[in-house]
């Protein structure tokens, strides 16, 4: 973990933060937070417990989604592996 922090800005609240040794950057996870926020705030722009827990719910659903295609993939990855082992070794009792 770095020794610098970095300042955000989150729903119009700033946080002081050291980021961690990560590929994306704090301020690229606040834009899409805020991004995340704006989808489920009303006109007035004013963040509530409310739409701060509906942006979480949101949030998690995508987690959750993309978890799950994650999985799906490990699932074809291991099933492809594993035919092409069955190939290769057919292939070395055919000679």
């Amino acid at each position: 973990m770095s020794g610098e922090t970095v300042e955000i800005t989150i729903g119009g609240q700033v946080f002081s933060l050291r980021p961690h040794d990560g590929t994306l950057s704090l301020e690229t996870l606040a834009t899409y937070a805020n991004s995340k926020l704006a989808e489920v705030t009303d006109s007035s722009g004013t963040i509530t417990t409310r739409v701060a827990l509906l942006a979480l719910l949101n949030l998690t659903e995508e987690l959750y989604s993309e978890r799950e295609k994650h999985r799906e993939l490990l699932r074809n990855i291991e099933s492809r592996a594993e035919r092409i082992q069955e190939y290769l070794s057919s292939m070395e009792d055919a000679q």
